[in-house]
């Protein structure tokens, strides 16, 4: 039996015999990122002393003289280890402080555990079943071995240009109802927390503004590439934040004033500039900056 909250899961239960056993998920408040797996094992129906506050009841207190027949219960919480997408990547045993399980898996999801635990929770939103290796990914079932869908795309007046294929880029793309990409959480938060920037070079006002920044981010930051590529596909050494790519853009403005200056803020260009020992193109069309990339060492 599963127990879901909207399009989320948070509770199988396996029934059998005199005992059965559940596992419940908790999540990141707002997001699809898998925080603990908690299983409780039902062994067998035996007779416990009733406690209140931690301690016994006297004898003759309380129904059975103290005793109540309830199942032994034997729980066991683990903390779960995500990748930056959500996908689990480790289980935790915070009483030993230890690893007890630990997931390696391919680029489309294809995943196998080491350890004491695992979890059945694959990429946001999917569940691993073990009849047939599939993922139920709530709207479709998705088979990792092909990187695609089982079923077509079921929305029909939007449906992707490949109706069976998963996001293009699933280290920065994420699909947790089966029904359309979403952008990875780092690459949300990236935008949300930015804050447009100006640039003055004279009289010329140059604009990075979000929509700007992610075009820059999805084609050469590592951590947010799209998985798009040109025929010279560069990307920025190492994981520079928003902050550093909009001083290397003033910098590379700041080596280039008379070129600016000459042309304008309407009229599409590209400069390039020596920041940190790194050649850099900056981008520039109808006032905004459009391009920032790293050249070929």
């Amino acid at each position: 039996m599963f127990a879901w909250l909207g399009d989320q899961l948070v509770e199988q239960t396996a029934t059998g015999g005199v005992g059965g056993a559940t596992t419940t998920w908790c999540y990141l408040p707002g997001a699809v990122t898998p925080l603990a797996q908690v299983h409780t094992a039902v062994e067998s129906s035996v007779d416990v002393p009733l406690r209140l506050g931690g301690a016994p009841v006297a004898a003759g207190v309380g129904c059975g003289g103290g005793v109540w027949s309830q199942p032994e219960v034997d729980r066991a919480f683990y903390a779960l280890v995500t990748d930056h997408l959500g996908t689990p990547t480790h289980l935790v045993d915070p009483d030993a402080a230890t690893v007890a399980g630990r997931a390696s898996g391919g680029l489309w999801g294809q995943t196998s555990w080491a350890g004491e635990v695992s979890t059945p929770l694959r990429f946001p939103g999917q569940y691993f079943d073990a009849e047939t290796g599939w993922h139920y990914n709530r709207h479709r079932y998705y088979q990792p071995a092909t990187g695609r869908y089982c079923t077509a795309d079921p929305l029909g007046l939007a449906a992707a240009p490949n109706p069976y294929g998963y996001p293009r880029n699933p280290t920065v793309e994420t699909d947790p109802l089966g029904l359309m990409p979403c952008r990875a959480i780092a690459l949300q938060n990236a935008l949300r927390d930015w804050v447009n920037r100006s640039f003055t070079i004279g009289n010329i006002r140059l604009i990075l503004d979000q929509r700007d920044l992610e075009h820059i981010l999805t084609r050469h930051h590592l951590e947010y590439w799209d998985g798009s590529v040109k025929r010279t596909q560069t990307f920025f050494a190492g994981s520079p934040t928003t902050d550093e790519l909009a001083s290397i853009v003033a910098d590379v403005l700041r080596e280039n004033r008379a070129a600016v200056i000459e042309h304008g803020s309407i009229n599409r260009y590209q400069i390039n500039g020596l920041v940190d020992g790194t050649q850099y193109t900056v981008g520039i069309g109808e006032g905004h900056i459009r391009q920032l990339f790293p050249l070929e060492q």
